[in-house]
């Protein structure tokens, strides 16, 4: 039976080689990877990433839920979209992360499956290959010299640390600063755990906030901070919607039928009514005389600090 899965797996991904008139040109796959190897017992994520051009419009997909899996299990599919103007030809993505959670000790296989396309309002539909894939699965035992080394070497660190702390009293290191700085946003997308991936960058955007800031900059800012904060909701409570469809009260709406704590989703309902109640009076901003400037620039820092903080606690050390 094995034989025979392997034997699928080849033929599968030598097929997926091989041109295919029926394959639409405009739609392509662009990236189909996992995260890193993992350790038995472990999630690990299967990222694809479908790539059109933005002027052929957008496309319908059909994908399975559940893949064929040996050594791995099915966690949870998560969707989402973006696009790249950046590029010569501007590009719209579509994103699917498959969470996987690794068996036992040895190799992962995920057998070739087909993506079923075509241009909305349309009907007939075109099949996209993906190859199969292998991840390697380590043991308990595969760890040990490299967590004897990390020993050794967290030692070594802490005795340099301590000597700079007596000498100069040297902070040593905050979890929060622990953000990507990559300029490069489509690197989000392919590296690392995807969902920390999005909370570090929400961190990163949020954090640029400049106090000095002026007046005619804040719609702006409170609109960076809304959408940003929407998608770390979204991407912590699995919650898949349209660009269309995350205003706020549908966002809380969706938050409601969640696994979350009454405390957090006052918090959030707080903080998301907060944003639309400041950037709806924003066209009464420049008239400065009928405002009293000091306590507008105390709500916002307020509510600057209020969403760092909730999206910084997402992020885990």
């Amino acid at each position: 039976m094995n034989h025979l899965k392997i034997v699928l797996f080849v033929a599968g991904s030598i097929l997926f080689c091989l041109p295919s008139n029926q394959v639409f040109a405009n739609l392509r796959l662009k990236e189909a990877n996992f995260s890193k190897n993992v350790g038995e017992g472990h999630y690990t994520h299967l990222t694809i990433v479908l790539e059109s051009p933005i002027e052929e419009g957008p496309y319908e997909i059909s994908v399975p839920e559940r893949l064929g899996l040996e050594n791995l299990a099915f966690v949870r599919l998560k969707r989402s979209q973006n696009t790249n103007i950046s590029t010569p030809i501007p590009q719209a993505y579509i994103i699917l992360i498959y969470k996987l959670k690794a068996i036992q000790r040895g190799t992962g296989f995920v057998l070739p499956f087909n993506i079923l396309y075509r241009k909305t309002n349309t009907s007939k539909w075109a099949t996209l290959s993906v190859p199969g894939k292998t991840i390697t699965i380590l043991g308990e035992f595969d760890a040990i010299p490299w967590k004897t080394v990390g020993y050794l070497f967290a030692l070594l660190v802490v005795v340099f640390a301590w000597r700079k702390i007596l000498m100069w009293g040297t902070k040593l290191y905050d979890p929060k600063d622990n953000v990507l700085t990559d300029s490069n946003s489509e690197q989000f997308i392919y590296r690392g755990d995807p969902e920390q991936a999005t909370y570090q960058k929400a961190t990163r955007a949020i954090s640029a906030f400049d106090p000095g800031y002026h007046f005619s900059e804040l719609p702006h800012i409170l609109a960076v901070w809304d959408a940003e904060l929407k998608e770390v909701i979204m991407t912590c409570y699995d919650i898949s919607l349209s660009s269309s469809e995350t205003e706020t009260n549908t966002l809380l709406k969706s938050l409601e039928t969640k696994k979350i704590s009454a405390e957090e989703l006052k918090e959030l309902k707080n903080l998301l009514l907060d944003l639309r109640r400041l950037k709806s009076s924003s066209r009464f901003w420049e008239n400065y005389h009928n405002l009293d400037i000091v306590e507008l620039r105390c709500q916002i820092e307020k509510l600057h600090q209020q969403v760092l903080n909730y999206v910084q606690r997402k992020i885990t050390s």
